[in-house]
């Protein structure tokens, strides 16, 4: 098999994961660089002994480059990935997708419409814990899902926005802990759960000197008839991630660790036929331990090879990574506009919204 030749669009920070897992991997090859800092991009260049840039257009019209792995802030996601997939390039996109759920729709349609590959980099897909819970959950294992509580909580200093000027604005990053730190979770959870039909969202700013948000809470209504509470921030002292899915046979939870809990007979069951006023059923514990495998970027670029070289779909393409945006886009509309917002996300009114916010901060 031919070695399938990356062209990579930014390599510093996140850029600098990619490039260790390409150097490790069989069959993959870094075949050309860009970046907007002429000196970081000088230096990967050299390193691979391959051609270097400071514009990506230059880089995306190449004809020996398979895939662009755009590596990029996420406001400069839509508009790299469009150039390379209308230059017939597959796409390898860092998380999120994008910004927002009309720019999506725009990254999608260019890669359908020069047929080509659109992937996403959610690496917590991958985890060996994650992918054990949606076996699980996909093979009846706790019975059909009735309610979801997903907390996902850290810390970011305020040097940690001084790093970068997109960070901590509407103009560029969209949004904050919601887009930015953990909208891994928001795309786990719908990955788990199912999607999203209609949100109630909060967000706040409650320690940053930023516009965004460093708080955010939402309940989650999902088209299988899920209930679900979703809460994030970078605030916490103290890390902590969590997530409890619950159905009528049992209840699966993850965080120090991971169990399942099984009910002596289905709750709905019991709850309709236990004579008794308050009723208690036994529940056995198990402690679960996932199967090793492979993980983290090296996995999802492996998966991104695989369905280059057999013409399948990315584990996490454009249609899929947008339920995350679509779920984090219709929170924040929730917050704004004080009300319940159903999904799919009204393009035209969120775009408006976008544009108010980034007009405040000027």
């Amino acid at each position: 098999m031919a070695e399938i030749r990356f062209g990579l669009i930014g390599v510093n920070g996140i850029g600098r994961t990619h490039r260790r897992a390409l150097e490790n991997m069989e069959g993959a090859k870094i075949a050309a660089v860009c970046d907007i800092v002429e000196e970081w991009a000088k230096e990967a260049g050299e390193q691979y002994e391959c051609p270097w840039f400071v514009d990506y257009h230059d880089l995306v019209a190449r004809d020996d480059i398979d895939i662009v792995s755009v590596l990029t802030p996420h406001y400069l996601h839509a508009p790299m990935a469009i150039a390379a997939a209308e230059n017939g390039k597959n796409v390898f996109v860092e998380k999120p997708l994008c910004i927002s759920v009309s720019e999506a729709d725009a990254m999608i349609e260019a890669a359908q419409k020069n047929n080509v590959k659109l992937g996403v980099c959610h690496q917590q897909r991958s985890s060996r814990q994650f992918r054990l819970l949606k076996k699980m959950i996909d093979a009846g294992e706790i019975g059909t899902l009735w309610r979801v509580v997903m907390i996902s909580c850290g810390v970011r200093t305020q040097a940690y926005y001084g790093t970068g000027e997109w960070r901590g604005t509407w103009s560029l990053e969209g949004g904050g802990v919601l887009i930015n730190q953990h909208v891994h979770d928001v795309d786990t959870l719908q990955h788990l759960v199912g999607k999203p039909s209609l949100v109630a969202g909060n967000i706040q700013t409650l320690t940053h000197d930023i516009a965004v948000e460093d708080l955010a809470t939402a309940f989650i209504h999902f088209e299988n008839g899920v209930d679900g509470l979703f809460q994030t921030s970078n605030i916490d002292g103290a890390t902590f991630n969590g997530i409890q899915v619950a159905g009528n046979k049992g209840i699966l939870v993850s965080g120090q660790g991971l169990r399942i809990g099984r009910p002596e007979m289905p709750s709905d069951q019991f709850a309709r036929e236990n004579p008794e006023k308050f009723g208690k059923m036994e529940t056995t514990w198990e402690d679960l331990e996932p199967e090793e495998g492979p993980s983290g970027h090296p996995a999802m670029i492996q998966d991104m090879i695989d369905a280059v070289v057999n013409d399948g779909q990315p584990e996490v393409h454009g249609e899929e990574a947008r339920t995350a945006i679509e779920l984090l886009n219709a929170m924040i509309l929730s917050a704004k506009r004080q009300k319940m917002v159903p999904v799919p996300v009204d393009r035209a009114e969120y775009d408006e919204l976008l544009a108010e916010l980034r007009a405040d901060e000027q």
